[in-house]
């Protein structure tokens, strides 16, 4: 330095050499008492744990666990799983009925009156032929699917008719049809019959005829008790497009 005594200079620097570690001339104001490989780090980094270098905001006190999400449940060291979702009773076919939600009762009922039901996909134990089969339905909307080479017995109660005791209304009737119960697979080749009960009493052949009539929209034919909008049943066969009394039974 201009003016400066030489031996001055050489004291000067060599306290300022004392205090630079090596590799340390060319830091930025800051930096001098710096760990070795914190150089580069960010404003805020330099006091932060070895591995803690790449965290996001918030997750400071997490030692090692992986990112948890909001409504998981946290299991062990960067593990976590979804909560699973709790889903109630979806429906099931069981001896060739299928009972939709709400009916898990009918279902155990049907389970004790046929232990067998489950087999076959669900159509039973007499699935493919031969033998007699009863589909009854219940309260609420079900899909009575008959077997093929089976004689099968659909089974229906006056006071289950969807809307039954309603007004005669054919808008009404037939939105009652669209919800309603629905008869498949009726086949009068294999002995097929439906059966009418009123109570614990069933119908006549005659009777079921003389009280019930179709009314059709589409390909759909719905059969209904004449006089009111109540639907007892809907099908898009023609086997059941009339009331035909051959069709029913009281056995």
């Amino acid at each position: 330095m201009m003016g400066m005594d030489p031996a001055m200079q050489g004291a000067m620097q060599g306290m300022m050499d004392m205090y630079n570690m090596p590799g340390q001339e060319n830091m930025m104001p800051g930096q001098e008492y710096m760990m070795p490989g914190q150089e580069n780090m960010m404003p805020g980094q330099q006091n932060m744990m070895p591995g803690q270098e790449y965290m996001m905001p918030g997750q400071n006190n997490q030692y090692g666990n992986e990112f948890i999400g909001e409504g998981s449940e946290f299991i062990g060291e960067g593990e976590f799983f979804e909560e699973e979702e709790q889903q109630g009773f979806m429906g099931e076919m069981w001896n060739g009925v299928y009972y939709g939600p709400g009916q898990e009762l009918a279902l155990q009922q049907a389970q004790i009156a046929y232990p067998n039901g489950y087999m076959n996909g669900g159509q039973g134990e007499n699935f493919g032929g031969g033998g007699s089969m009863v589909r009854m339905a219940q309260p609420g909307p079900d899909m009575l699917s008959g077997q093929s080479n089976v004689q099968d017995t659909f089974v229906f109660n006056l006071s289950d008719a969807n809307g039954y005791n309603s007004a005669y209304n054919p808008a009404t009737l037939m939105g009652n049809a669209m919800s309603g119960d629905v008869i498949m697979d009726f086949d009068p080749a294999d002995g097929d019959k439906i059966k009418i009960m009123d109570g614990a009493d069933p119908l006549t052949p005659a009777e079921a005829a003389s009280i019930l009539s179709v009314a059709q929209s589409g390909a759909m034919y719905a059969t209904y008790i004449t006089g009111t909008s109540g639907v007892l049943f809907s099908s898009t066969q023609v086997e059941l497009s009339n009331v035909l009394e051959s069709n029913f039974t009281d056995v």
